[in-house]
C-alpha cells in the first residue's frame, strides 16, 4: 500500500493510505509511528509505520466510518495542504501557488471546483482586516485574482451585496476587526446560553411558575460567574496558537513585511472551514 505524507487542517503530521487520512497519535519506543483514522472519531482503524514512514508495519481494526475514498478527494486534500504551506510566500499570488502545485501531481483526478475552492479560501482572511479596508481588499486582492467562472462571480456578488458594501445587510463594521487577544471572534457564549436555557423546558409553553424558577436559577448562576470575572479563563492550546499566529501575521502586515494579499492569504488558509469536497 502506498503511503502519502500530508498534514491535518491544524498542521499536524498525517498520512493517506487507500484514500483514507490517518493522523499521528503516538511514537513507540522502537521508533515506529502509530496513526489512526481521522475521518470519524468513532473509527478505531490504525496503521503503524516505520520511523521513516516508508513501510507499513501492521494494521489494527477495521473502518467503521461511512466514507467513500477516492483519488480526487486525496488530491484535493493535498492541494489544500500545499496551498496553505505556501501561503506565506510573499513572492507568489494564490492562483500561481495553486497552478504550481497542480503541476506536481503526476496524474490529476481533481475537478475544476477543487481548484476554485482552494482560491476561495481567501475570503476567510477578510475578517482580520479593518472595516474600512474590506472593500478595497475584496476588489483588488480577491476579485482581481478570482477564477473566471460564472458561479464564482455569483458568489462574489452575494458577498458584496450582503457583507462588503457599506449599504449591505451585514456591513464590515459588524464582523471585521484586526486580531486582538481581548476580543472573542465567536458567538459560542450566546449559543451555549440559549442551548442551556432551552434545555430547561420540556414543553413549548411551560407553566409560569416553572419559567420563573428557571429564571431564578439562571440569575444565581450569573451572579456566580460575575464574581469570577477576574479569574483568567482557560483557553485551549490550539486556540492560543491560532490567535498568536494571526497576531504575528498582522504585525508583519502592519510593518510592511508582507502585503495585504499575502496577509489575508495566510490567515484565509489557516482559518478556512473544514470541507470534504
Amino acid at each position: 500500500m502506498e503511503i502519502i505524507h500530508t498534514e491535518t487542517n491544524r498542521g499536524k503530521k498525517a498520512i493517506i493510505v487507500d484514500g483514507y487520512t490517518y493522523r499521528k497519535i503516538n511514537i513507540l519506543k522502537s521508533g515506529d509511528v502509530v496513526y489512526i483514522c481521522s475521518v470519524d472519531k468513532k473509527c478505531t482503524k490504525s496503521i503503524t509505520t516505520d520511523a521513516e514512514g516508508v513501510a507499513i508495519i501492521r494494521t489494527k481494526n477495521q473502518h467503521v466510518c461511512e466514507y467513500n475514498p477516492s483519488d480526487r478527494k486525496s488530491e484535493a486534500k493535498q492541494l489544500r495542504v500545499r496551498s496553505r504551506k505556501n501561503s506565506g510566500d510573499v513572492s507568489k499570488r494564490p492562483s500561481t501557488v495553486v497552478r504550481n502545485e497542480l503541476k506536481t501531481l503526476q496524474e490529476s483526478h481533481l475537478e475544476p471546483k477543487d481548484i476554485k475552492n482552494a482560491s476561495l479560501a481567501l475570503f476567510f482572511g477578510l475578517p482580520f482586516l479593518t472595516p474600512d479596508s474590506i472593500e478595497d481588499s475584496f476588489v483588488e486582492d480577491i476579485m482581481g485574482d478570482a477564477p473566471n467562472d460564472n458561479r464564482c462571480h455569483q458568489f462574489a456578488d452575494y458577498i458584496l451585496d450582503g457583507y462588503v458594501a457599506e449599504t449591505s445587510s451585514y456591513p464590515p463594521l459588524m464582523w471585521a476587526a484586526v486580531p486582538d487577544e481581548r476580543n472573542k471572534r465567536t458567538n459560542n457564549g450566546p449559543e451555549a446560553f440559549h442551548s442551556h436555557f432551552n434545555g430547561q423546558f420540556y414543553t413549548s409553553h411551560p407553566n409560569i411558575f416553572v419559567f420563573l424558577d428557571v429564571l431564578k436559577q439562571i440569575q444565581t448562576t450569573t451572579y456566580v460567574k460575575m464574581r469570577s470575572l477576574n479569574n483568567e479563563a482557560l483557553v485551549r492550546r490550539a486556540e492560543t496558537e491560532r490567535l498568536r499566529y494571526s497576531i504575528d501575521k498582522y504585525n508583519d502586515f502592519r510593518t510592511g513585511s508582507i502585503s495585504r494579499l499575502n496577509y489575508i492569504s495566510a490567515l484565509g488558509y489557516k482559518f478556512s472551514a473544514v470541507t470534504d469536497f
